[in-house]
């Protein structure tokens, strides 16, 4: 974050309120769909007043301090209680959450927002009531194992949860093992609604919450996460915040999860230190594999999975907390060259080490990795936002989302090489992006760039013209055609089109599909549909020369072979060129009818560099959809450039 970023209102554009709840803190912040952030707090809850928590839940007596200390020390198991006094505070439950929420507001921000998103610890229980039993709450003696023979398996880690949960001596397990807790009620999850990936992480937290709190589990007609609770505590109170009513506010679960996304740690290669009271170090790897203390469970991106060495305590002293990292990153970076998996080899850090930059510098040079943060300490809030833009649509994907918000401030050493193009660069990570800011708050946004550029692919369509009529007319003279041919109306085909895509983009982790494949799912062969295009798209009739794209593509040109990859069969692309007067600067062009294949197909992107006689990674593809223009050609290794128009390609000669 910039340092006036927090005193300035925001220029423009929605805004998400982007909430995360903490083990000792509650952090929220306005985030733009640009990364921009505003009015950022860190409202500690040992900071709120002792009224505030107590009245902020009219009607929960059991929430005040005293009394949940009674509860804990009073539940029949006297060493329990000792062990929990701190756990059951009143500080650090619901209430608290409520009382600091409260101190975000007013802001001036709410007039822009368009949404709440929130993230929280895990696998925090709260009833109704807000009665709460906290992830951290030592209750080992609530769930025992059935055979003397296995460890305890109360580790309070969620299938998608925080690296903050307090370790036991558990065994490594699969992700498909199973917790054998002598509490096991047929009923135990009847009040609760939590995904079946994440019953065997709640389950013993359940049966303590109903030992421990007996009335409350009588009471509530159901249980709650602790981002269901505040969710619906949001919804329900809006207004007493200042929130208009109706807002869509979005649960993002588990912290864990909202700061892989924070961090845009979602790619092969990438890693994220969640480094605060606790310490987890995680990979994205595109594969699945196991080791001595590592834990292996799905990634937020669809594919992958995510790694994690978890530091339960990462010490008090610098010297600890270097030799626990260094303990740490040694054990995955071994594990993944021993799997065959990409390690790049550079560390966005999240949590209350983000803030000590002194310790990222000597964490940097103890392992020779390049350590970073995102724009803000707590990049959980970042992963809120990002969720909540891919929810409303703003972006087709998640890792869209993360790659358009998050900015790694690469200034943690200072080093930069010409033209602001952060030496964060990691070259040995393959299969996803390395996000490369050269002005961090506006497009174009730049992905695992070549240090050695040869070739650039370019989409046609919308990224070489800005014209919203013309795009909307090649897509709806086919499906007008269509509709023709099928004999129903042209609201009946436009239907079945969005909602194909809409289908397909929900069964897909919300990636695109493009129109000559919908058209196929219909029975309408790729040949037909480029005989369609070949008749039906006329540019010249919307597309005149551009001056600008024109001076802009030739100076690229004396640097590089230009290339051009487009969904559109030859003809129409060529028309396309022409009407805009660049089509002498193409050295390449591939189309539908070249392969038969559209993007996301990698096969066109093959065949480009095939022609131009150029490896992959030298070349950059630059087009205005991240699913179809830019993640294929990141998959082959090439690098990418998401722009949102023509606008942004002239600015290309001054940044590439």
């Amino acid at each position: 974050m910039t340092s006036n970023d927090a005193d300035r209102a925001p220029s423009s554009g929605a805004l998400v309120l982007a909430v995360d709840i903490g083990t000792t803190s509650l952090k929220a912040a306005f985030v733009s769909a640009a990364g921009e952030v505003f009015d950022f707090k860190r409202i500690d809850y040992k900071s709120l007043p002792h009224s505030d928590v107590s009245q902020s839940l009219p009607g929960l007596p059991r929430q005040s301090l005293q009394d949940l200390n009674r509860a804990a020390q009073n539940d029949g198991k006297p060493n329990d209680g000792a062990a929990n006094q701190k756990a059951f505070q009143g500080q650090n439950g619901a209430a608290a959450w409520v009382a600091a929420l409260r101190e975000f507001f007013p802001s001036r921000s709410l007039a822009a927002c368009a949404a709440v998103s929130v993230s929280g610890n895990g696998p925090t229980i709260v009833a109704a009531d807000g009665t709460t039993l906290l992830w951290s709450a030592a209750t080992e003696s609530v769930c025992k194992t059935e055979n003397a023979g296995e460890e305890n398996c109360s580790q309070a880690q969620e299938g998608a949860a925080s690296d903050n949960a307090a370790q036991t001596d558990c065994k490594p397990k699969t992700a498909a093992a199973p917790c054998h807790c002598r509490a096991r009620p047929d009923n135990l999850f009847s009040k609760i609604d939590i995904p079946d990936a994440q019953k065997k992480i709640y389950e013993p937290r359940l049966a303590a919450f109903k030992k421990l709190f007996p009335d409350a589990w009588q009471k509530s007609p159901r249980l709650y996460t602790s981002t269901q609770w505040l969710c619906g505590w949001i919804k329900d109170n809006a207004a007493s915040i200042g929130l208009p009513s109706g807002l869509p506010v979005f649960d993002s679960g588990p912290d864990f999860i909202a700061a892989l996304v924070g961090t845009a740690a979602l790619f092969p290669g990438r890693l994220c230190d969640r480094a605060g009271s606790s310490e987890g170090l995680n990979l994205c790897s595109p594969k699945f594999f196991e080791g001595s203390n590592l834990r292996t469970m799905p990634s937020p991106a669809k594919g992958f999975w995510n790694v994690s060495y978890l530091i339960s305590d990462p010490g008090s002293s610098r010297q600890e907390k270097l030799d626990n990292f260094k303990k740490a990153f040694n054990a995955l970076k071994e594990a993944a060259a021993a799997n065959g998996v990409p390690f790049g080899g550079r560390v966005v850090v999240t949590g209350g080490q983000a803030r000590d930059k002194d310790l990222l510098v000597t964490k940097e040079a103890a392992v020779g990795a390049t350590i970073t943060t995102a724009q803000i300490p707590d990049a959980e809030l970042l992963g809120d936002a990002a969720a909540a833009f891919f929810r409303l649509g703003t972006y087709s994907s998640l890792e869209e989302a993360a790659c358009a918000l998050v900015r790694l401030e690469c200034d943690v050493c200072e080093r930069s090489r010409p033209g602001g193009v952060s030496q964060a660069l990691d070259s040995s990570v393959s299969g996803g992006p390395v996000i490369v800011e050269r002005d961090p708050a506006n497009f174009p946004r730049f992905y695992n760039v070549p240090s050695d550029i040869k070739a650039i692919i370019f989409d046609i369509d919308s990224t070489l013209y800005t014209n919203a009529a013309y795009a909307f007319e090649q897509v709806d003279c086919q499906v007008r055609r269509f509709a023709s041919i099928r004999g129903i109306t042209n609201d009946e085909a436009r239907k079945m089109v969005a909602d194909y895509r809409k289908k397909y983009a929900a069964e897909n982790g919300g990636k695109k599909v493009s129109l000559s494949n919908t058209l196929r799912s219909f029975g309408v062969s790729i040949e037909q549909s480029v005989q369609w295009r070949r008749e039906l798209i006329e540019p010249a009739d919307f597309l005149g020369p551009d001056k600008k794209l024109q001076e802009a593509l030739a100076a690229l040109g004396r640097r590089y072979k230009l290339l051009c990859v487009t969904n559109n069969p030859i003809l129409p692309a060529q028309k396309t060129l022409d009407a805009l007067g660049v089509s002498d600067l193409m050295e390449v062009l591939v189309g539908l009818d070249t392969c038969n294949l559209s993007k996301p197909a990698k096969e066109p992107f093959e065949r480009a560099a095939k022609e131009a006689g150029v490896p992959f990674d030298k070349i950059i593809s630059v087009g205005d959809r991240y699913d179809l223009d830019l993640a294929p050609a990141l998959e082959l290794g090439m690098g990418g450039v998401l722009v949102r128009g023509v606008e942004d390609v002239y600015k290309l000669p001054e940044l590439i």
